[in-house]
C-alpha cells in the first residue's frame, strides 16, 4: 500500500527545487552583460558572442584581429615630397691628413656674383644649393688653396689638400722706406703640371705688406715663385724672381719699388666707410671701378682704411669720369651705387666728398 503522505512530501521537495533553479537562473541571466538593442554587432563569418558571457568566441576573436589588419592594409601612406634639386647641398671632404689638423675658412662664390667665407672643421664641408655654386676653395694653415671642380652630379667630392709653406716679403721704397697696406703676390712656375684630376691649387696666392711693409704669404705651393708687387696708388710695379718654396718652411725676400714722379698721376681718394657698398678683398675693389668718358677703366683699391684710385698722365692733364659698378662677368651693371662726375687732374691726389647719384 502507498504511502500517500510521504508521495506528497517528495512531491513539494520537488517543487521547491524547481522554483529554486527557476530564480537562481533569473539572476544569472540579470547580471549578464549585453550589446545595446541599438547597436548590435554583426556576425564575421561563422563567429558569435555568447549567450551565457557576453565573450567573444576563437572564431570571433580571430575574425576581428583579421578584419583590422586588412583595414591597416589599406590605409594610404603619404609618398616623401620631392627635394628641390637647388635646395640639396654639396659636401667637400679633405683628404692627405688627419682631419683634426683640416680646418679653415670655405670662400663660396655664387653664380649671381655673390660671396662669402664660412668656417669649417673636422675635414669637412657642406656648401648649400649646390645649383647655384659657382665656385669653392678651401683653406687651411698648412695647405695650398684647394678649388674643387663643380659640375659633377656627386653629393661628396673628395679634396687631396697638398701641403704649402710660407713666403715673407718686405715691401719698401727706394728710400727703404716700409709700404705699407700694399698686396703682395706670387706665381708659382709649373704649378698646373702637379694639379690632380678633379682639383686645382691656386697657384697664385697674395698678402697685404703691415705696418712695417711685411706681407706674410701662406699657402704657397712647393716650388719655384716669382714674388711681386702690382702698383697700388702711386708705386710701380716690382718683382723678384726664382724665389724656391718648401713644405712646411717659410723664406724671405724683399721688393724695392719705386715712385712714380709727382707730376706724372693724379687721382682721388676717400674713406671706406663712406662707401659700404664697394665690396672686395685683399688690395682690391672688385665690385666697382673708376670709369673715363672716353671708355677707360681704373681700378680702386683698399690702402688702409682708405679707398684710393690712381690714374697715369703728363702735368696737368683732365680725366673726367664716375664710379660704376661691374659685374662678376665683367660686364657693366647699372645698379647702385653710381657716384656723381669726378674730374681728376694729373699732379693732384685729392680727397673726394662721396657723392651717390643711386
Amino acid at each position: 500500500m502507498v504511502d500517500v503522505r510521504a508521495v506528497a512530501d517528495v512531491h513539494r521537495s520537488c517543487g521547491f527545487l524547481v522554483v529554486g533553479m527557476l530564480v537562481a537562473a533569473t539572476l544569472l541571466l540579470e547580471s549578464v552583460p549585453t550589446a545595446p538593442p541599438s547597436s548590435p554587432s554583426p556576425p564575421v563569418g561563422d563567429a558569435h558572442v555568447t549567450v551565457a558571457t557576453g565573450l567573444l568566441t576563437p572564431a570571433r576573436a580571430v575574425a576581428v584581429v583579421e578584419a583590422a589588419t586588412m583595414r591597416e592594409a589599406v590605409v594610404p601612406t603619404r609618398a616623401p615630397e620631392p627635394r628641390d634639386a637647388s635646395e640639396s647641398g654639396l659636401t667637400f671632404r679633405l683628404t692627405g691628413a688627419p682631419p683634426a689638423e683640416l680646418h679653415g675658412v670655405a670662400f663660396v662664390r655664387r653664380k649671381d656674383g655673390s660671396t662669402c667665407e664660412l668656417p669649417f672643421a673636422g675635414g669637412c664641408f657642406c656648401a648649400t644649393e649646390r645649383t647655384s655654386l659657382d665656385g669653392v676653395s678651401l683653406r687651411v694653415p698648412g695647405f695650398a688653396i684647394a678649388w674643387p671642380t663643380l659640375g659633377r652630379g656627386d653629393a661628396e667630392i673628395d679634396v687631396p689638400m697638398q701641403r704649402a709653406g710660407v713666403i715673407c716679403v718686405r715691401l719698401v721704397d727706394t728710400q727703404g722706406r716700409p709700404l705699407a697696406h700694399r698686396a703682395v703676390g706670387t706665381i708659382c712656375q709649373g704649378a698646373a703640371n702637379a694639379t690632380p684630376p678633379g682639383v686645382g691649387y691656386r697657384a697664385t696666392p697674395r698678402g697685404i705688406t703691415d705696418g712695417d711693409g711685411v706681407a706674410r704669404i701662406e699657402h704657397a705651393l712647393p716650388g719655384t715663385h716669382d714674388v711681386f708687387a702690382a702698383r697700388v696708388a702711386e708705386w710701380q710695379t716690382t718683382k723678384v724672381l726664382g724665389v724656391e718654396v718648401r713644405v712646411g718652411e717659410v723664406v724671405t725676400c724683399e721688393l724695392v719699388a719705386a715712385a712714380l714722379p709727382p707730376s706724372h698721376y693724379g687721382g682721388f681718394r676717400f674713406p671706406r666707410a663712406a662707401a659700404p657698398a664697394l665690396e672686395g678683398f685683399e688690395n682690391e675693389v672688385h665690385s666697382h671701378v673708376f670709369a673715363t668718358v672716353e671708355g677707360h677703366y681704373y681700378t680702386l683699391a683698399f690702402v688702409g682704411e682708405e679707398i684710393r684710385c690712381i690714374v697715369q698722365g703728363e702735368s696737368g692733364d683732365l680725366i673726367n669720369g664716375s664710379i660704376v659698378p661691374i659685374g662678376a662677368d665683367g660686364n657693366r651693371e647699372m645698379i647702385a651705387p653710381v657716384s656723381a662726375p669726378i674730374t681728376v687732374t694729373v699732379g693732384v691726389v685729392v680727397d673726394w666728398r662721396p657723392i651717390w647719384l643711386r
